[in-house]
């Protein structure tokens, strides 16, 4: 029986292998490497380095500003989007005319490509003729006309901005089918025992749907990890020249396009090992009530 599964298995078994693991593999080999090619490099015959591309991430200060500005944009955009995403799957989760329309105008942003994403917002967010700048100058909480992503103090909240933008929709979807999946004749107990909706919520709906939350988490924060389209476009396609705006992915993009693929590749390391960790912390949340 066990080797009937097995051949069943062998044939996805030998894709997964092949469009997974072996690129997966390829890359951390790079990594150790001082793999050039092309741009002002030339050609280099490719020399094992160790662990010395990680040193000069680490050494470098555009990478380690980028990192940090990312690890503040990803906590930021899980935390106030769950947050928000809470509030819409119970509000849609009512019955209120027109609920159908309001819930299609929620998950619009999903139909949005993020590179699209990145180019809008980086248009409403410009000094020239963007109207969030008009907006906090007419509400006099700005009073000159700037980029604001690249403010050096509130710059996370206005790049995590797009993020919780983009997000939003999807982790109201997920809320919304954890939350319908509640047992109703526990929220019936508690409002015949003289609980109102704030309570049910707190004693009975978030409890139910706490699992899901806490799984979902650490893979949302290595999305925002991850992420690069948006943020991307956002900083003018690397246009600004600013340091601290150059995250991890945008790191490696332009080692790439330099032709140093070895340190690239590093960056690439680095973040499969943070996808990596959030990865087995979901697995061991959603898995901990089970055991």
């Amino acid at each position: 029986m066990r080797l009937s599964a097995v051949g069943m298995l062998l044939p996805a078994l030998v894709v997964v292998v092949g469009l997974g693991l072996y690129p997966i593999g390829q890359s951390i080999y790079l990594g150790l490497t001082n793999y050039r090619v092309g741009g002002s490099f030339g050609l280099a015959p490719i020399r094992f380095v160790g662990l010395l591309n990680f040193q000069r991430l680490l050494e470098d200060e555009q990478f380690r500003a980028g990192l940090l500005l990312i690890v503040g944009v990803a906590f930021v955009v899980v935390f106030v989007t769950y947050f928000l995403a809470y509030l819409l799957a119970a509000l849609l989760n009512q019955r209120f005319p027109l609920r159908r329309v309001v819930r299609t105008i929620v998950l619009l942003p999903i139909a949005m490509p993020p590179l699209i994403a990145g180019e809008v917002w980086r248009y409403l967010y410009d000094p020239n003729v963007g109207v969030v700048n008009q907006l906090l100058i007419d509400l006099h909480l700005e009073t000159t006309a700037r980029y604001l992503p690249l403010d050096p103090t509130a710059g996370v909240f206005w790049i995590a901005v797009v993020g919780i933008w983009l997000a939003l929709p999807f982790a109201t979807l997920l809320l919304l089918a954890a939350i319908q999946g509640v047992n109703p004749d526990l929220l019936e107990a508690a409002a015949i025992d003289g609980a109102g909706p704030i309570r049910r919520f707190i004693h009975v709906t978030f409890p139910a749907t706490r699992n899901v939350l806490a799984a979902i988490l650490p893979l949302s924060f290595a999305g925002q990890i991850l992420a690069f389209d948006v943020y991307f476009a956002l900083s003018g396609s690397g246009a600004t020249g600013r340091a601290g705006f150059l995250m991890p992915t945008m790191y490696a993009f332009f080692q790439l396009t330099s032709g140093l693929l070895g340190r690239a590749a590093a960056v690439g390391d680095v973040l499969l090992v943070v996808a990596l960790l959030a990865f087995v912390i979901s697995r061991a949340i959603s898995t901990k009530d089970a055991v």
